[in-house]
């Protein structure tokens, strides 16, 4: 379950299938950015280009390295994806370049952090360097409160 961010609503939808439109933001939810080329309410949301693609990668990589409590997943542009965990860590993955590879830095370094600064940590995972053979990555202890996420 998620909603799909669309002009000033959301669409609530089962796995890619559209359920509703609703205007309030809704709570529990991973809320998903991306370009939405059509949707219809009962059928599958068609996202611009390859971001279909790009979010199924996402999420199926994520889960793989036992990622979880995603609050966001933005892949409006997809060499900027960004993934939200708890509302407090944004993970700033870049394309999808060694997607495994980020993914599974990203568990150690989330895992880490809380060890060391507690649950309530905030901050950025930047793991847009995570390419061919180099293994920069890195956390900044930042409070992540965007305009969106404001009461």
């Amino acid at each position: 379950n998620c909603a799909y961010k669309f002009k000033n609503s959301y669409i609530l939808a089962y796995g890619d299938k559209a359920l509703d439109k609703v205007s309030q933001k809704p709570k529990n939810l991973t809320i998903i950015s991306a370009q939405i080329s059509r949707y219809i309410i009962g059928q599958k949301i068609v996202l611009k280009e390859e971001m279909n693609e790009t979010l199924d990668v996402i999420r199926n990589q994520l889960t793989k390295a036992g990622i979880k409590n995603i609050t966001a997943i933005d892949v409006e542009n997809v060499s900027e994806i960004e993934v939200t965990l708890d509302n407090k860590i944004i993970l700033q993955i870049g394309s999808t370049e060694n997607i495994e590879k980020k993914c599974k830095n990203a568990a150690k370094i989330v895992e880490a952090e809380r060890k060391k600064y507690g649950q309530e940590v905030q901050g950025y995972v930047n793991l847009k360097y995570l390419t061919g053979d180099s293994n920069k990555s890195y956390f900044t202890r930042e409070n992540i409160e965007k305009e969106d996420t404001k009461p």
